[in-house]
C-alpha cells in the first residue's frame, strides 16, 4: 500500500508530502490497515484550493503506468512565470512525483522528475537500496548492471519498459485506478480496450448484491442485450441505458472498480460524493476496508468527515498562487471520539 506521496510543481502544488502514517488515536480502529496505516485518507477544501491537484498527479502516474504516455501534467503556470522573469531554471521547471510504498515485507521508493511534460529521471529504491535509475534517456538497472540508451520516448516510464524485471514494483503502479472529474476520463488497467458500460455489465451482480444491502437505495443491473445497454429493475424491466442518472453512473463505475481492483490496489477519486447519497458513501467507505482497497479522495461532502479519523483527513488551501495541505490530526492533536468534526470544520475552527 502506499505510505507516503510527495510531489512538487505538480499543477497548484509548489511541495507537498502526504503520509497515510496512524497517529495515536484510540478510536475507530477499523480504519487502520497493518497496524501502522490509515484507510480511507480524505483531502478536503474550499473551491479553488487545489485539492484535485493531487488526485490528478496520481492521475499522470497512472496514465504513464497504463497508457505509456501522459495525460498534460502542468506545472504551477504563475511559479514559472515568476522563475522565467527571474531567469531561474530550477526547481520551477522541475516537476517531481514520489511515492513510497510497501508490498509485503518489502519497502520501495518511486521517484519521477519531468520536464516539459516528460520524463527525464526516473528512479526505484527497493529495502533503501537503488534497484533503478534513468536519467535524459539513459538508464541502469542494478539487477544486472547494464546500462542503455535506447529508450527512444521519454514520456514512457522505464518501468514500464523493464516490467519483467520490476513486476512487483510495476504491477503496484500499474494497477492505481484514477477516477477523474470527468467520469469518462478515468483510468484503469481494466478499461483498457473496453469501454466504462462493459465494466458495469461485468461486474452487475455483485453491484446488485452490494445494492441490496444498503437501505433506501433501488438496486439495478447493467445489462447489454444485442449491441445496446440497458438498466435492468427486473426481470420484466428494462430502461436504455440513457436514462442511467449521474449518480447512478458515478456509483456503478466506484463499486465496479473496487471489485475489479486487486487486493491492496489503490484508488484515487475526485469528488467521490458526485450524485450520491451519505449513506451510500459511508457503505463506500465500508467496502474498500473489506476488500482491502486504498481509497483516496477529495470530497466536498461534509458527512463524512464524522465517519473518519482526524489522521486520515487532509485540507487544502490555496495562497498565493500555492496549494498546501495540512493534516487535521497536526492542526488540532487533542480531537476525541466525541468532538463533532464535521460542525468544527463548518464553524471554520481549523482554518490555519
Amino acid at each position: 500500500m502506499l505510505t507516503k506521496v510527495k510531489m512538487k510543481n505538480v499543477y497548484s502544488i509548489t511541495e507537498c508530502e502526504i503520509d497515510f502514517q496512524k497517529s495515536k488515536y484510540g478510536y475507530k480502529k477499523d480504519m487502520i490497515v497493518n497496524s501502522k496505516y490509515v484507510n480511507p485518507l480524505a483531502i478536503y477544501g474550499y473551491n479553488g484550493s487545489g485539492k484535485s491537484a493531487f488526485i490528478n498527479g496520481l492521475g499522470y502516474l497512472a496514465s504513464i503506468m497504463n497508457y505509456g504516455e501522459s495525460i498534460e501534467l502542468l506545472p504551477n503556470l504563475i511559479i514559472l512565470e515568476k522563475a522565467r522573469k527571474e531567469h531561474l531554471d530550477y526547481p520551477y521547471l522541475i516537476s517531481e512525483i514520489e511515492l513510497e510504498f510497501s508490498i509485503e515485507n518489502n519497502y520501495y521508493s518511486y521517484l519521477l522528475l519531468l520536464e516539459s511534460n516528460k520524463i527525464f529521471k526516473e528512479e526505484l529504491y527497493l529495502n533503501g537500496k537503488r534497484s533503478l535509475e534513468r536519467n535524459r534517456g539513459f538508464y541502469t538497472t542494478y539487477l544486472n548492471y547494464v546500462m542503455t540508451s535506447d529508450v527512444k520516448n521519454l514520456e514512457k516510464s522505464v518501468l514500464l519498459e523493464l516490467k519483467d524485471s520490476f513486476s512487483e514494483a510495476y504491477d503496484f503502479l500499474s494497477n492505481i485506478i484514477y477516477i477523474a472529474d470527468h467520469r469518462t476520463n478515468s483510468i484503469s488497467k481494466v478499461l483498457l480496450g473496453s469501454d466504462i458500460y462493459h465494466i458495469f455489465t461485468k461486474y452487475s451482480q455483485e453491484v446488485k448484491n452490494i445494492l441490496e444491502d444498503i437501505p433506501y437505495v433501488s438496486s439495478y443491473e447493467i445489462v447489454k442485450n444485442k449491441d445496446n445497454y440497458y438498466i435492468k429493475y427486473d426481470s420484466d424491466t428494462l430502461l436504455p441505458i440513457k436514462y442511467l442518472s449521474n449518480g447512478m453512473f458515478n456509483l456503478s463505475l466506484i463499486l465496479s472498480l473496487i471489485l475489479a481492483a486487486p487486493e491492496n490496489g489503490v484508488i484515487v477519486i475526485d469528488e467521490i460524493e458526485r450524485g450520491l447519497h451519505p449513506f451510500v458513501l459511508d457503505e463506500i467507505l465500508k467496502l474498500v476496508n473489506k476488500k482491502k482497497i486504498q481509497l483516496i479522495f477529495t470530497s466536498q461532502n461534509t458527512h463524512l468527515l464524522g465517519s473518519l479519523r482526524p489522521d486520515q483527513i487532509y485540507f487544502a488551501q490555496f495562497s498565493n498562487y500555492q496549494t498546501s495541505f495540512n493534516r487535521l490530526s497536526s492542526l488540532e492533536g487533542n480531537i476525541r471520539e466525541v468532538n463533532n468534526i464535521e460542525k468544527m470544520y463548518l464553524s471554520f475552527q481549523f482554518e490555519k
